[in-house]
C-alpha cells in the first residue's frame, strides 16, 4: 500500500467503496471527526469519539456498545508509528427511499488516513492570510456544534477564496 495515499476501512475492512443507499451520502446523515497522529498516537483521541457519540446521540444514530474501543483499534492499525492525519466518519448506514430514520439501524464507519499537509515553513513565522467572505452560514440550532457530513456552506463558502 502506497503511504501517500490515504488508507481507508470501511467497517474495519480495507475498501474504497460504500453503498450508494448509505444515509450519510443520501442526506448527510452522519457526523467526522479529524484527529491528528503523532507517531502513531492519535492526539485527544478520548475527546474527539466522546464528542462523536454525543452528536450521534444527536442524530439518532445508533452507537453499538463497543464503538469506541474499535474506532480506536482501527486508528491504530492505519497509523502504527505514522504522522498522519485521520478522518473518522460514521452514518446511519443504508437505508430505503424516505427521510425518516430507520427503527433498525446498521451504522457505518469510515476511518480514512492522510499524510500530514505540507505547510511551507514561512506560515509558522510570517503567518497565513484570511479573509473574509460574503456568504453566511446557516444557523439551525438542533446542529449548532455538530460535525455533520452537510458542508454544503463551507463549501459555497470556500468559492470565494479564489480571489
Amino acid at each position: 500500500m502506497n503511504s501517500s495515499l490515504p488508507t481507508i476501512l470501511v467497517n474495519g475492512q480495507v475498501s474504497e467503496q460504500i453503498s450508494v443507499l448509505d444515509r450519510g451520502l443520501a442526506y448527510g446523515h452522519g457526523l467526522f471527526e479529524t484527529v491528528r497522529v503523532d507517531n502513531g498516537k492519535p492526539l485527544l483521541l478520548t475527546q474527539h469519539l466522546e464528542r462523536l457519540k454525543a452528536g450521534c446521540d444527536r442524530l439518532y444514530i445508533e452507537w453499538p456498545e463497543k464503538t469506541e474501543s474499535i474506532l480506536t483499534q482501527e486508528i491504530t492499525q492505519l497509523c502504527a508509528g505514522a504522522n498522519a492525519m485521520v478522518k473518522i466518519i460514521v452514518t446511519a448506514g443504508s437505508s430505503g427511499l424516505g427521510y425518516a430514520i430507520p427503527e433498525v439501524q446498521t451504522p457505518l464507519r469510515l476511518v480514512i488516513r492522510f499524510a500530514l499537509p505540507d505547510y511551507p515553513l514561512e506560515y509558522q513565522t510570517k503567518g497565513i492570510a484570511v479573509c473574509t467572505c460574503d456568504y453566511r452560514l446557516g444557523y439551525q440550532a438542533e446542529l449548532a456544534g455538530l460535525k455533520h457530513l452537510n458542508r454544503l456552506d463551507q463549501v459555497l463558502a470556500s468559492t470565494e477564496w479564489r480571489g
